[in-house]
């Protein structure tokens, strides 16, 4: 008589992170500056936000990268220095979820940053009677290029440039990882690339 498989699995084993001895200092120490840098320049930021009311959108999306760091970083500098390691599968499920909920509300706040973005940059004159969720960087691109002046056009590229880089420095690892062709990086390369 056959009965079911009664093995339940409590813990997972994080092998990938084994054989990254040569690899260790290099790997933790730009990290852990990294983590020390977020969470300083983030609770920077919220801070300033609380002392200027009208600032609400970055001090949420600094609460996300505080979280999303604080969620993850700690963890992977730990195994990375211990040669890897085990994570309860409790742990990583809260982990997994309170990281996707960092990630969705993060998405969320720039995508609203671009429509403001937008909206001031197409429309300066009706920005304040028009905030909808129409978004086109196409359109803010094309709207900028057009403007005559060179000190007004570099003026407004600047005003959009600080949410630019946000969103690139937010996907740039997705770019990275799925955009380039698998051939030209390794699987040892790829794990580094993605811890960034």
């Amino acid at each position: 008589m056959c009965g079911k498989n009664q093995t339940r699995t409590t813990e997972l084993k994080l092998l990938e992170f084994r054989n990254l001895f040569q690899m260790k200092c290099l790997i933790c120490l730009p990290f852990l500056l990294l983590y020390i840098i977020t969470l300083i320049g983030n609770t920077l930021i919220i801070s300033l936000t609380l002392i200027t009311a009208k600032l609400n959108s970055p001090m949420y999306l600094s609460l996300c990268e505080i979280f999303f760091a604080t969620f993850v970083l700690p963890h992977i500098l730990y195994l990375v220095w211990n040669n890897g390691g085990s994570i309860s599968l409790d742990y990583c499920i809260v982990q997994m979820f309170l990281c996707s909920i960092a990630g969705i509300t993060e998405n969320f706040l720039l995508t609203l940053m671009a429509v403001d973005r937008y909206l001031a940059t197409c429309y300066p004159l009706r920005y304040p009677s028009m905030m909808n969720f129409g978004i086109n960087y196409v359109s803010i691109f094309s709207t900028v290029i057009t403007i005559s002046s060179k000190k007004v056009r570099v003026k407004t590229f600047s005003t959009c440039s600080s949410h630019l880089t946000s969103v690139f420095m937010y996907f740039r690892t997705i770019f990275i990882i799925y955009l380039v062709h698998s051939q030209l990086y390794s699987k040892r390369m790829k794990k580094v690339v993605s811890l960034y």
